[in-house]
């Protein structure tokens, strides 16, 4: 996995176009095939690519997080490499919500229809939800926060999310404490260290 971020970092957006279909194909032949520590190693990995391109290997690696949800919704992996999964699919839907539609559209390699595709998106919710305090840190909990309020702001006249709508603002509120607390030593902005996550949007 080292070597397939390596040469992403170092051919940058030329790799990606170059070896795309390679790097696809490698990452689909991991999920779900492998132990802990590589799909952890995996998921990592791409968390690196789409941090470097992030509408590009969102929609390229879209057969990828589809895999990820099916796993999730079976309950066949591990809850650590569960909370990885769901970390990159929050990302997605953070960083391009048309390449999060597409995954969710998505199932066991077919297109789904409009009532699958709600069911499992639905799952994705619930699943952000009930694994919030699972991860370490306040990235990833804001992460997860993040792309609730873009499902939300999308499919608000769904009855049935609306309905998860308190659970949601929970999520929110903790990981809005936790930042006030990450920021409760320094009293005036200039204080802060260069870089620090001082709010919640940033």
């Amino acid at each position: 996995m080292d070597i397939i971020v390596a040469y992403a970092v170092v051919g940058g957006a030329a790799f990606m176009r170059t070896h795309g279909q390679s790097v696809l194909d490698i990452f689909l032949a991991i999920t779900g095939n492998v132990r802990d520590r590589g799909a952890v190693a995996a998921s990592e990995a791409i968390e690196v690519l789409l941090q470097l391109f992030p509408l590009e290997a969102s929609k390229l690696l879209v057969p990828v997080f589809s895999t990820m949800l099916d796993l999730l919704m079976a309950k066949k992996e591990s809850t650590l490499v569960s909370k990885n999964h769901d970390n990159l699919i929050a990302r997605v839907a953070v960083q391009d919500y048309d390449a999060f539609e597409m995954l969710i559209k998505t199932q066991q390699g077919h297109e789904a229809n409009a009532a699958v595709a709600r069911e499992r998106m639905l799952f994705v919710v619930r699943d952000l939800i009930d694994k919030t305090d699972m991860h370490w840190g306040t990235l990833r909990k804001k992460l997860s926060g993040m792309a609730l309020c873009a499902i939300m702001a999308r499919n608000n006249a769904d009855e049935e999310l609306l309905l998860e709508l308190p659970m949601m603002l929970n999520v929110l509120v903790q990981v809005l404490a936790e930042l006030d607390e990450e920021k409760a030593p320094y009293q005036h902005p200039e204080a802060a260290p260069a870089g620090h996550l001082v709010t919640f949007i940033g």
